[in-house]
């Protein structure tokens, strides 16, 4: 059984990133989405790593104003 993030981005993300890359850079350039890891982990440790900038951005704000 597959995880909701999983099929999500299988289903919904990855499809749609494609469909933009080869708009934009051509269809050469998707292949290169294959390689793109969608487990869990690597999902959660990239929304973790963007969560702790915009967190470190928004300190720095702050600490500057």
């Amino acid at each position: 059984m597959q995880k909701k993030c999983d099929t999500i981005t299988e289903k919904l993300v990855m499809p749609c990133a494609k469909e933009m890359v080869a708009k934009v850079s051509g269809q050469d350039q998707v292949t290169k989405l294959n390689i793109v890891s969608l487990s869990n982990n690597t999902i959660r440790m990239q929304v973790d790593d963007m969560a702790d900038d915009i967190l470190a951005q928004v300190i720095d704000e702050v600490n500057s104003s």
